[in-house]
């Protein structure tokens, strides 16, 4: 005698097996952002690699930051740190690289930008030219 049902032979399709009861779950009550959870998760993971990627590199002075002190990285720095972060991490965009990077580096966006080579710039301008069509909406032809 059998004592569980085969679900091919002896299936009911009118029977539901699954309890389709609600499910509910918490976030840990110390955890808050503004952002959605999967954008927070992944920014932290490109935060957690450019960490580790910079803390291992000769860029390590900049890993840590002492508040109160702004002017402490260069432009010069801020370029080659951009230019190896952006060659070592290719599974993220170059914008969000940018965005990371400012906040990693707590540099403000304008100074980060003007930091850049022209070309490094010219590939920031593209990729967003080909997700919001900046360049056509502002009758720009030539970026340098």
């Amino acid at each position: 005698m059998r004592t569980k049902r085969d679900k091919i032979f002896d299936n009911k399709f009118d029977e539901v097996e699954y309890d389709s009861k609600p499910m509910a779950f918490k976030v840990e009550a110390s955890y808050s952002s503004e952002d959605d959870i999967d954008d927070s998760i992944h920014n932290s993971i490109l935060f957690e690699k450019i960490d580790e990627l910079i803390t291992n590199s000769k860029y390590s002075e900049y890993a840590k930051y002492e508040s109160g002190n702004e002017d402490r990285i260069g432009k010069a720095a801020i370029n080659e740190i951009y230019l190896y972060v952006s060659q070592h991490v290719k599974e993220y965009t170059k914008t969000e690289l940018f965005s990371m990077l400012c906040d990693y580096l707590d540099v403000a966006p304008n100074k980060f930008y003007n930091s850049l080579n022209n070309i490094a710039k010219e590939e920031l301008i593209l990729e967003l030219d080909k997700k919001l069509k900046i360049l056509d909406k502002k009758g720009i032809r030539k970026l340098f």
